[in-house]
């Protein structure tokens, strides 16, 4: 008898110790689900160490590793730095290849952007996302979102369009009333994300100050990128005051990397500044230095300019403003329209001139604060058919027929509904 419990104590330990071990297998693999149980209930701490314990059986989980890094942005007990550095080492674990890579890059950029302050880094992060998962929505709204943010919306149509063609069609006409914000109302488009900044004064809230306060935080998070310092200096030149700017300009930049002292936005600010002072020829070294390919509007714009007022070629000049004045914010742009119609001029091609600057008259008035303040009236109406059908009217009239199109599609079938 003492045989058999002495061979049979051996067994019970080994059938126990097997037992337990399946136990807390069992244990350690369901604490994800009560992790995220305890994040229900608010208590965010437990969540992290059950997650924690869960990684023992599954170091490389990317769900589990994306999760705990949510959790540490979401822990109001540890101090932001620490939650903040602590999750961009978790998502950096997430590698290229990961079935959740482009959601880790598009997590990194929000923290980059809405909680480092650092529009550049974030702009990477999102182009990442984008070039992992072509039909991800989010990374290309808020790379939208950033261009608006940074003082470059009237660059940002090539975005908004992947994002109102990939979004769901209940979300359809949100992102159109966006889009029109940030096309003709940039300052005051993303009132929310202003407050998550933290940059709109309390005491004296100001589109104009908020802007400014947004882009010198930019800059002052971020010295060794260009877009902080050239949104600021472009915000001081749009208020009359291109030498300082300018001075802006030549001060942060030996902040930056040579690869950074040709990105276009910031060639295109010093450009501006330059011409503004009356320095030509030291805006056409600029403009040389671009970047290929040399397109989209600023370049042109400012190409014909430089075509215009130094080399005083005016056939090259129009052909450079015409390639501006094709995409947006062309349409909206009378001044250029003028600008080209003097050219037409100086050329003997009178007519031509003439057509132009009455369009440019026509454009103009579809600028003025009363204009806008009837379409934003229609807009605060989404569900309203027949007034969301002036704002289909004004986009035709302007030259528009895509946004005419989807609010003509969007008009006509909330007006058919019973």
């Amino acid at each position: 008898m003492s045989r058999r419990r002495g061979r049979w104590c051996p067994r019970a330990v080994a059938l126990f110790a097997a037992f337990a071990a399946i136990a807390g297998w069992y244990w350690l693999d369901g604490a994800l689900v009560r992790a995220r149980r305890f994040a229900a209930d608010n208590r965010i701490a437990a969540a992290k160490t059950h997650v924690g314990w869960y990684r023992r059986l599954h170091p490389r989980d990317p769900h589990a590793i994306l999760y705990l890094a949510q959790l540490w942005i979401s822990d109001e007990s540890t101090s932001s730095p620490e939650a903040v550095e602590t999750a961009l080492g978790l998502l950096a674990l997430i590698r290229d290849g990961s079935p959740l890579s482009a959601e880790a890059r598009t997590q990194e950029g929000r923290i980059h952007l809405f909680l480092k302050r650092q529009p550049g880094r974030a702009e990477r992060k999102f182009r990442a996302a984008i070039d992992v998962d072509k039909n991800l929505v989010e990374p290309r709204y808020l790379l939208w979102k950033l261009y608006d943010l940074t003082g470059r919306s009237h660059l940002a149509e090539p975005l908004v369009w992947s994002v109102v063609e990939l979004c769901p069609e209940s979300q359809r006409a949100m992102r159109l009333r966006e889009w029109y914000m940030s096309q003709f109302f940039p300052a005051t488009a993303n009132p929310d994300l202003d407050q998550l900044l933290e940059v709109v004064d309390p005491v004296r809230p100001s589109p104009t100050v908020t802007e400014q306060r947004r882009f010198a935080m930019f800059r002052d998070h971020e010295p060794d990128r260009p877009i902080g310092h050239a949104a600021l200096a472009r915000w001081f030149s749009m208020e009359g005051q291109p030498k300082y700017a300018l001075e802006m300009l030549d001060f942060g930049e030996p902040e930056l990397a040579d690869s950074e002292r040709n990105d276009p936005y910031l060639l295109a600010t010093y450009i501006s500044a330059l011409i503004d002072l009356g320095r030509h020829e030291e805006a056409m070294a600029c403009l040389r230095r671009w970047p290929e390919p040399r397109d989209g509007y600023e370049y042109w714009r400012w190409k014909g300019v430089l075509d215009e007022d130094l080399r005083e070629d005016y056939s090259a000049a129009i052909e450079a403003y015409d390639r501006a004045l094709d995409g947006w914010p062309g349409p909206a742009d009378w001044r250029t329209m003028v600008r080209k119609a003097n050219c037409l001029t100086r050329l003997g091609r009178s007519d031509e001139a003439a057509r132009l600057r009455a369009k440019a008259d026509r454009v103009e008035h579809m600028m003025k604060d009363a204009v806008h303040q009837r379409l934003r009236d229609a807009l605060a109406q989404l569900n309203d058919g027949p007034s969301l059908l002036s704002v289909a009217e004004y986009y035709r009239d302007l030259g528009r027929p895509r946004e005419a199109a989807e609010w003509l599609q969007l008009a006509t079938r909330l007006s058919a509904a019973p």
